[in-house]
């Protein structure tokens, strides 16, 4: 096994397990009768690896992607390069 085949099957690995934690807070958010912002915010809360920086945040943001588009959850549309950098963005 490379070195790359393994990082990859760890960062699949953490990206499942957050999409998990988000199951689980988004149930027990339903079973309690909460809102979707509530949800949201306690979906938010649950990022369980510390500073929001590096791969274990773009895993949690991948599995939240996809885990917010299937629950119906709101979620910002992805800004595209091209309109940001017509905008003046850096």
């Amino acid at each position: 096994m490379t070195k790359a085949s393994r990082q990859q099957g760890a960062q699949e690995a953490r990206t499942r397990m957050a999409y998990k934690i988000m199951q689980q807070v988004y149930e027990r958010g339903q079973a309690e009768g909460q809102s979707i912002d509530q949800i949201h915010l306690a979906i938010r809360a649950a990022y369980p690896w510390g500073e929001r920086r590096a791969w274990p945040y773009k895993a949690w943001l991948l599995a939240r992607r996809e885990f917010y588009e299937r629950h119906g959850l709101p979620l910002r549309p992805r800004a595209s390069i091209a309109e940001s950098v017509q905008e003046g963005g850096a």
